[in-house]
């Protein structure tokens, strides 16, 4: 049981080890990462400037970054929300681009993890 148990764990991480390298080696998902980062800082810089002296949810700078990472990875806890008119309009534009980020995301993961079984195959 345990020589299966280690023949299955090393085959596994084998494979998550070739899917971060052809991951990497695509264009694409450093973009897709890079991108994350950058609308990340970007909104929270926003939140911040428009919801910290309107918003008691939103004090510090770390409340706008929580608020960006949970609407753009579409997690949305509702915790934490907007209050101002200009926010929540800021908001939504980030509902949408979270949206859009995760079918990005799932799409080069798919196609890399076809790849690789592909590969597999032959």
């Amino acid at each position: 049981m345990i020589q299966i148990f280690k023949r299955h764990h090393s085959y596994m991480w084998g494979y998550m080890r070739s899917l971060v390298i052809h991951l990497f080696k695509r264009p694409v998902f450093p973009f897709l990462v890079g991108t994350s980062i950058t609308l990340i800082s970007l909104f929270s810089c926003i939140i911040y400037l428009l919801e910290s002296g309107v918003n008691p949810m939103v004090k510090t700078f770390g409340d706008a970054l929580y608020l960006s990472i949970a609407l753009l990875t579409t997690v949305g806890l509702g915790d934490v929300h907007p209050v101002t008119p200009f926010g929540k309009t800021v908001t939504a534009l980030m509902m949408m681009l979270g949206a859009f980020l995760f079918v990005s995301f799932t799409g080069v993961i798919s196609s890399s993890l076809h790849a690789i079984e592909k590969k597999l195959e032959k």
